[in-house]
């Protein structure tokens, strides 16, 4: 199941990337480019997490006593990331009228 998840997820976002739908709903077979950011809604952002923390719970299942170790990267991690977006957000803002401060 954990697996499956992740793989699920992996394949939907690829498809979603390459694939993307016209305006009318469908998919007209040329992978297309917005040039802005790509928005992530709360439900993938869970959907992403899932097989984590199966794997959380299976190490707590099998008694390997990894799941607080688990829990913890996954919260750092997702930490770090968004600290890391709230930094390079302004400077590709700022980037598309003054193209050297992204370069800097």
């Amino acid at each position: 199941l954990c697996h499956f998840s992740f793989v699920f997820v992996v394949g939907m976002m690829t498809m979603t990337a390459q694939h993307p739908q016209d305006e009318n709903g469908g998919d007209d077979g040329a992978t297309k480019t917005t040039g802005g950011p790509i928005h992530v809604s709360y439900s993938s952002l869970l959907i992403a997490v899932a097989p984590l923390l199966c794997l959380a719970g299976l190490s707590h299942q099998m008694e390997l006593q990894l799941e607080n170790a688990m829990l913890i990267s996954i919260g750092r991690s997702a930490l770090q990331l968004h600290l890391l977006g709230a930094v390079l957000k302004p400077i590709f803002h700022r980037g598309r009228q003054h193209w050297w401060i992204v370069m800097a």
